[in-house]
């Protein structure tokens, strides 16, 4: 008698809402609430005058010596205005995710690279 089976190593896309933070001065989100590669992503303000688009911030919360500690968060400027987000842990070190706009079917791929000190964020 043969015992066959199939082992998928896939990541789980998961879907998350985008949290409006241009109106908040100084948000703190507490990383008690959050586990291992939780990935928040937030439209903020864009502080930079010769930036045109909307500004989006990426929070990735990561297991480091024990503690769970909010990586240095990312900001990509996009086209258009987006309400939810699909993102992947590919591995330990990269992160993809979708920008979405619902109503115009619109969306925007990212890619985030960190290992260590060499972290880098790009367009798929």
């Amino acid at each position: 008698m043969a015992l066959l089976f199939a082992c998928t190593n896939n990541p789980k896309e998961k879907t998350i809402s985008i949290i409006d933070l241009r109106d908040s001065i100084n948000p703190v989100d507490n990383v008690d609430n959050h586990r291992d590669k939780d990935v928040v992503i937030s439209r903020v303000q864009i502080t930079e005058p010769k930036k045109e688009g909307k500004a989006y911030s990426i929070s990735m919360y990561r297991m480091k010596n024990g503690k769970l500690t909010e990586d240095h968060p990312f900001i990509v400027v996009a086209k258009d205005d987006y309400e939810k987000a699909t993102y992947k842990w590919i591995n330990d070190s990269v992160l993809t995710f979708k920008l979405i706009n619902s109503t115009t079917n619109q969306s925007e791929n990212f890619k985030i690279t960190n290992k260590g000190e060499n972290a880098s964020i790009s367009r798929e």
